[in-house]
């Protein structure tokens, strides 16, 4: 009896909607209310701090950087498609004990959420390729898939924006395979005052 209920429950209930309500059911005052979450936004030349680590010749290094985001946009939407996404350059120090790295990088992150109607918690997907250089170990350069999530988004409606994100991505260096490839873990903080 008890799983009739649960089943009967199941059935009845109405899917939830977590993403930003449909800018053709809604009057112009509606969405200029929408919550920070729905607003679209574009942002140019965002720079961000990274520190992170990363496994390569058989040790974990830890890695200090920047990044320069040549575009970032949130356009939350009913269609299919990426809600948010940014476009890269970066570069970043990597040291263990006097061993040094430096990787110089572009990348490319995309959301497969269509309309994320939150400010959190939001999953990316990416690649990057990029160059290390080092006199201490090969130098190469390399693709790198990766994931992640921006934990936390904020964007006003005119200026301003804030992003805190964790991502992991894969070194697949095309020289010297067995000494550069690789895990790294990236925590980025972003912000820009327009």
């Amino acid at each position: 009896m008890r799983s009739l209920l649960v089943i009967a429950l199941l059935l009845a209930a109405a899917p939830a909607r977590a993403g930003c309500p449909d800018p053709t059911e809604l009057n112009a005052d509606a969405i200029a209310r929408s919550r920070d979450a729905c607003r679209p936004a574009d942002r140019f030349l965002v720079p961000s701090l990274t520190g992170g680590a990363l496994h390569v010749d058989g040790d974990w290094w830890g890695v200090i950087g920047g990044q320069l985001a040549l575009v970032s946009w949130r356009h939350p939407a009913p269609f299919a498609g990426p809600s948010h996404g940014e476009l890269t350059i970066g570069a970043a120090y990597a040291s263990k004990g006097p061993r040094h790295l430096v990787l110089l990088e572009a990348a490319a992150r995309l959301s497969p959420e269509r309309s994320a109607g939150r400010t959190f918690a939001i999953p990316f997907v990416g690649a990057a390729i990029g160059k290390n250089l080092s006199s201490d170990a090969p130098q190469a350069f390399y693709l790198a898939p990766l994931a992640g999530v921006h934990l936390a988004w904020w964007a006003g409606a005119s200026s301003g924006h804030a992003a805190v994100s964790i991502e992991g991505q894969y070194h697949l260096p095309l020289d010297h395979f067995d000494r550069l490839r690789g895990g790294r873990v990236v925590l980025q903080l972003s912000g820009s005052w327009w």
